[in-house]
C-alpha cells in the first residue's frame, strides 16, 4: 500500500473514532449536569427541612451521609472520565500494531495512547499505552513475538509497528517504526524544551524494559546526557501506578529531584499521562524538615573528606551508648514535668542491654506510653491546674463539660484540666512518638568530641547559631535514625531519586536506613557527578541494605542532541565511548573567543539575538550562581531587557525565550540552544570543572555555543577539531 493511501486509511478511522469520542464527551457532560442538579435539589431540601425534621433519626442521618459520599467518588469518576476523554479528543492515539496471537489467523489492529478507551460493548478501541500487550510496540521486531501478562506470556505473531501523528481529527503524519527512522528523529526535533513532555510515542525498547521492571526492587540507571532518565522514571511511575491500581496510590510515591526549578520543568508530565502529581523534593528539603530548628549550611572541605571516616565509626559510637552518656530532655506538658531527665534515665536504664539500641529505644518507648497515663492523671489533679481551672467563667465551662455529670471533684478537674491541656498533651505524645526526648544536636557534638575533636570547636559555634552544615545535617540524622529511627507521615512504597550522583555515599546510607521497606529505582550519569566525584552510589554499590543487590542498566545513547553536538560534548570526558550520538544532524558547536572583555557583551548580545530568530527556548549558562547574576545585570540594560529571565525560587520559569542560570540550576533541563558564557582555562581547569562543562553543554539539543575569554580551558583541546567550528574575534 502507497503511503497516501494509507495515510488516508488511517485517517477514516480516525474520523469513526473521533465521532465516537465526541459522543461520548457529550453523553458525560450530560450525566454530571443532571448530577450536579440533584446534588443541589438534596441541598435545598435538607437546608428548607431543617436539621430536627429532615431525618426521623440517626440512621436516617447516616444514610444519607453514606449517599452523599457515593454520589461525590461518581462525580469524581465522571470527572476523571471526562477529562481523559477531552485529552483522547486532542490526541487520540500515537501508535497502532496488528498482530495475531497464537493458533488464529484473524488480524488485530490495537491503538494505543495515553488512556483506554471502551465503546458501548466494553471492546476497547483504545489501548493505554501501560496495557501489557502494548510492550509488543515497544519491544519486539516484526516477526515472532510475545508479551508478557499477569497468567503467563502470551505468544503473538507482529505484523506491523506504526507510530501516528493526530491532532484533533486530522491525521498529520504516519510512518512505519522499522521502516523510516527520519521520522523519529523530525519527532524528537520538534519537542518544545519549555516543559519537559512525554515520550511515550518514542520510548525504544532499552527506556521500555525499565519502565515495565515489576522483577527487581533496587534499579540502578547509568545513563548519558540525554539517554532519557528523567523521562524514565515518570514514564515508570505512571506504569506502577497503572500496574497496581488498588494497592499503589501517588502519595505512596516519592521522587527526589535535584532542584526545585527541575520539579517545575517536569511538572507536567504525569497530569499529562492522566495521573496527579506526586510529592516531590530536594535532599536538603527532606532533611531541613527533620531539622527544623537549624539552618542548612553549605560543606567546607574538612566536611567532605570526613565523611568516610564518620560513616564508618558512628554505628559503633551509637551501639557503645550507656544511660549516661545519651543527652536526654525532659517531656513538658506545659510548664508540668511529664518525664524529667533523669526519669528518662532511669526508665532507659531498665531496657535490656543484651539488645541493640535502636531495639532499646523500642522497648524505651513503650514504657514511656504505659507510665504516661498515670503521670499524666496526676498533673491534671495537681494544684498546679487548679488555678487555670478556678478562673474559667460559668460559660466556658458549660461549653467544656456541657450537661455532664461527675462522680467527684477530682474527676471533674481532670476532666477540664485535660481539655484546656489537650494540645500539650498531644505534643507529649508526639515527643515520645518522634524521639523528641533527645539532643540530637548535642549528642552529635559529643560524637564529634570522642572521634574528631579538631573539628569540635567549630562545630560547637555553628551548631549554637543554629547553623549545620550539609554533611553534619546528614550525620545527625543519621545518628537519630541509628538510635531512635525516624517516624515519617507515610510509609512510601516506592523511592525515586534523579541526578543521584548528586548524592553521597552518606546520604544514600541516610535514605536507605529511613525507608527500609521502600523499593528504590535510582538514575544518575556520573559523568555529571559535579559534587561528589567518586562518593557517590556508582562506586559504593556495597552501601545498599544487607542481602540487596541493584539490577543495572545501561543508556549509552543521547537522543536530546544533535549527532554534531554529541560528538563534541563526549570528548569533554575522560572515556568519549561511554557516550553514543543518535544519527539527527545539526551545526557545528561554535567556539567563539575574544581578547578585549569589553567586547564580549556586543558578541554575546548579537548572538544571543540571531537565536531568537530559530529557538524558542535559549540558555545562557554561567559556572556560577553570582556569574549568572552578573550576566543577567550587564544584559538587563540591553535591547534584550524584555526577552531574559532568571531562575529564582517560587517564580514560574520558561516564560521568556533566554534564560540566565548557572550550571547546577541547568542540571536535568534542555534547551534549544545553550551559550556557555565563558568556557576559559581560569573558569574550567579541574576535573570537577571538566564534569561542570560537560553538564552545561550537554543541555543543548540543537545549537551550542561557547565563549571564551582568554586561553580556552585545557579540555576544548581534547576535542577533535572536526567537531566545532572556531570563531575568532
Amino acid at each position: 500500500m502507497q503511503a497516501d493511501d494509507r495515510k488516508q486509511m488511517e485517517q477514516n478511522h480516525l474520523n469513526q473514532m473521533y465521532q465516537k469520542l465526541v459522543t461520548y464527551q457529550t453523553t458525560l457532560e450530560q450525566t454530571l449536569s443532571k448530577l450536579k442538579a440533584e446534588d443541589f435539589q438534596t441541598e435545598k431540601i435538607a437546608y428548607h427541612a431543617g436539621a430536627e425534621d429532615a431525618f426521623d433519626n440517626l440512621s436516617e442521618i447516616q444514610q444519607q451521609n453514606n449517599d452523599l459520599r457515593a454520589r461525590d467518588m461518581r462525580l469524581s469518576q465522571l470527572e476523571d472520565s471526562l477529562q481523559k476523554t477531552t485529552d483522547l479528543l486532542h490526541h487520540a492515539y500515537f501508535g497502532k500494531i496488528e498482530m495475531t496471537e497464537q493458533d488464529t489467523t484473524e488480524v488485530e489492529s490495537i491503538y494505543i495512547g495515553n488512556a483506554t478507551f471502551f465503546d458501548e460493548q466494553q471492546n476497547i478501541l483504545i489501548y493505554d499505552w501501560r496495557a501489557p500487550i502494548c510492550s509488543l510496540y515497544y519491544e519486539k521486531a516484526v516477526g515472532q513475538a510475545f508479551y508478557q501478562t499477569p497468567n503467563g506470556p502470551v505468544e503473538a505473531t507482529l505484523l506491523l509497528k506504526r507510530n501516528i501523528n493526530v491532532k484533533e481529527d486530522k491525521v498529520l503524519s504516519i510512518y512505519d517504526i522499522d521502516e523510516d527512522l527520519e521520522q523519529l528523529k523530525a519527532v524528537l526535533d520538534h519537542q518544545p524544551a519549555q516543559y519537559m513532555r512525554p515520550i511515550i510515542a518514542t520510548i525504544q525498547k532499552e527506556q521500555n524494559e525499565i519502565i515495565r521492571d515489576l522483577k527487581h526492587p533496587f534499579i540502578l540507571v547509568q545513563g548519558c546526557a540525554g539517554s532519557g532518565k528523567t523521562a524514565i522514571i515518570l514514564q515508570r511511575i505512571a506504569f506502577l501506578l497503572y500496574q497496581n491500581k488498588n494497592a499503589l496510590k501517588n502519595d505512596d510515591i516519592l521522587l527526589f529531584s535535584p532542584n526545585d526549578f527541575f520539579s517545575q520543568y517536569i511538572s507536567q508530565v504525569l497530569p499529562s499521562l492522566g495521573e496527579s502529581e506526586l510529592q516531590q523534593m530536594t535532599y536538603r528539603k527532606f532533611v531541613r524538615q527533620q531539622l527544623k530548628r537549624y539552618k542548612i549550611t553549605r560543606n567546607s572541605a574538612l566536611d567532605i573528606q570526613q565523611q568516610p571516616a564518620v560513616l564508618a565509626s558512628l554505628a559503633p559510637y551509637v551501639e557503645a551508648l550507656t544511660a549516661d552518656q545519651i543527652i536526654f530532655k525532659p517531656i513538658l506538658i506545659g510548664e508540668a514535668t511529664l518525664f524529667s531527665k533523669n526519669d528518662l534515665k532511669m526508665i532507659f536504664d531498665t531496657t535490656s542491654k543484651e539488645l541493640t539500641i535502636y531495639q532499646r529505644f523500642i522497648h524505651f518507648k513503650e514504657l514511656l506510653y504505659k507510665k504516661s497515663e498515670h503521670k499524666i492523671r496526676k498533673i491534671m489533679r495537681s494544684p498546679l491546674m487548679e488555678s487555670e481551672i478556678q478562673m474559667l467563667s460559668h460559660q466556658t465551662y458549660k461549653q467544656i463539660a456541657g450537661h455532664k455529670e461527675f462522680k467527684s471533684y477530682n474527676e471533674e478537674k481532670e476532666f477540664l484540666a485535660r481539655f484546656l491541656k489537650r494540645k500539650e498533651i498531644k505534643q507529649a505524645m508526639q515527643a515520645i512518638e518522634q524521639a523528641d526526648f533527645i539532643d540530637f544536636g548535642t549528642q552529635y557534638l559529643n560524637y564529634l568530641a570522642e572521634n574528631f575533636p579538631a573539628c569540635l570547636a567549630e562545630k560547637q559555634a555553628q551548631f549554637a547559631a543554629q547553623l549545620i552544615a550539609e554533611t553534619d545535617a546528614t550525620f545527625t540524622l543519621y545518628l537519630k535514625v541509628l538510635m531512635t529511627g525516624i517516624e515519617l507521615p507515610k510509609n512510601y512504597q516506592h523511592i525515586f531519586i534523579d541526578e543521584v550522583q548528586d548524592l553521597s555515599v552518606s546520604q544514600m546510607c541516610l535514605l536507605f536506613a529511613i525507608f527500609k521497606r521502600s523499593k528504590f529505582t535510582l538514575v544518575g550519569d556520573k559523568n555529571q557527578a559535579i559534587h561528589q566525584l567518586e562518593n557517590h552510589i556508582f562506586f559504593h554499590q556495597e552501601i545498599l541494605p544487607q542481602g540487596e543487590k541493584f539490577k543495572e542498566y545501561q543508556l549509552n545513547i543521547s537522543y536530546r542532541s544533535t549527532k554534531q553536538i554529541t560528538n563534541f560534548t563526549k570528548y569533554l570526558l575522560q572515556n568519549p565511548t561511554a557516550v553514543t550520538p543518535f544519527e539527527r544532524e545539526g551545526s557545528l558547536p561554535k567556539v567563539q573567543q575574544y581578547q578585549a572583555e569589553d567586547s564580549w557583551k556586543q558578541v554575546l548580545l548579537a548572538t544571543l539575538t540571531k537565536q531568537m530568530e530559530t529557538h524558542s527556548s535559549i540558555a545562557l549558562i554561567a559556572k556560577t550562581k553570582a556569574e549568572a547574576q552578573a550576566l543577567f545585570d550587564a544584559l538587563a540594560t540591553t535591547s534584550l531587557k524584555d526577552e531574559i529571565e532568571q531562575v529564582k525560587k517560587k517564580q514560574k520559569m520558561f516564560e521568556k525565550p533566554i534564560t540566565i542560570l548557572s550550571i547546577i540550576q541547568a542540571k536535568g533541563l534542555e534547551f534549544d540552544a545553550v551559550v556557555v558564557a565563558n568556557a576559559s582555562e581560569a573558569d574550567y581547569h579541574n576535573e570537577k570543572d571538566r564534569l561542570l562543562l560537560y553538564t552545561a553543554c550537554s543541555r543543548a539539543r540543537q545549537q551550542l555555543t561557547l565563549f571564551i575569554c582568554g586561553k580556552e580551558t585545557t579540555f576544548l583541546q581534547q576535542v577533535p577539531e572536526q567537531y566545532f567550528q572556531l570563531v575568532e574575534e
